[in-house]
């Protein structure tokens, strides 16, 4: 079964990465799993994302500097596109998740330790002591606690 999944991923991440316009393939994915029941749905959808490079790069800008209407772009969408820029080597990953922190605070949280760095590290203390609700400060406070100490 995990031989399966494993090659079904990487079907995906090539049909993304070599794909024209990546962002149909990248968007029908995400909802196709988020919207299946199967366990750890949002796992591998964080993990595709988060192999497809550049190609994340260019759908996120698509959908933040040009509104780029998402259906069904619900709390685990979010979810999913702000962990997998947190988990992808983008440059531009802490900047895209300050920008997305709005759709799904606790995502951008776990972000920000997937991402690491020193600049990550001042923002969860901010969250963890700032008035956020209190499971996104408890998670910043535990983030700092597992990737920082």
């Amino acid at each position: 079964m995990g031989d399966q999944r494993d090659a079904a991923r990487s079907a995906i991440i090539q049909k993304i990465l070599n794909a024209d316009n990546p962002d149909e393939y990248i968007q029908t994915t995400v909802q196709t799993l988020i919207s299946s029941a199967r366990p750890g749905r949002l796992d591998d959808a964080v993990d595709i994302l988060s192999e497809c490079g550049p190609r994340l790069e260019q759908f996120v800008n698509e959908v933040l500097l040009q509104s780029m209407q998402i259906d069904d772009a619900d709390e685990d969408f979010w979810y999913v596109l702000i962990r997998g820029i947190g988990k992808s080597t983008l440059p531009s990953a802490r900047m895209f998740v300050r920008m997305l922190w709005p759709n799904s605070p606790d995502a951008a949280v776990e972000a920000l330790g997937d991402i690491g760095g020193d600049e990550s590290l001042k923002r969860l203390r901010e969250v963890a002591a700032g008035d956020s609700p209190e499971f996104v400060r408890n998670l910043a406070a535990e983030i700092i606690e597992e990737c920082f100490e």
